[in-house]
């Protein structure tokens, strides 16, 4: 990846997960820390580890990087779109 934590300091080596390349591990991965982050663990875990460089790529750069693939942007607007509905029709 490239860091901004100094070489050698992070234990990422890869863009991804698995290499180079997106797989479901990213998916799966990023699936738990979206919900991780929806209830509060995420910056809890942060906070706490504010030092951790891993961290440091993790959050700038990692989460970012997969949550701007067309993919995820989709599902996400799907996943929104429904909990809106599921919401209007509560109302009813």
């Amino acid at each position: 990846t490239t860091s901004s934590a100094k070489e050698g300091d992070c234990p990422l080596q890869s863009t991804y997960l698995m290499g180079d390349s997106f797989t479901a591990a990213d998916i799966l991965f990023v699936h738990c820390l979206d919900w991780a982050e929806s209830i509060g663990w995420m910056s809890l875990w942060i906070d706490k580890n504010c030092d951790d460089p891993s961290l440091v790529v993790l959050k700038n750069e990692y989460l970012p990087l997969c949550r701007e693939r067309p993919a995820y942007q989709r599902a996400t607007k799907i996943m929104k779109d429904n909990i809106a509905q599921q919401r209007r029709a509560a109302k009813l």
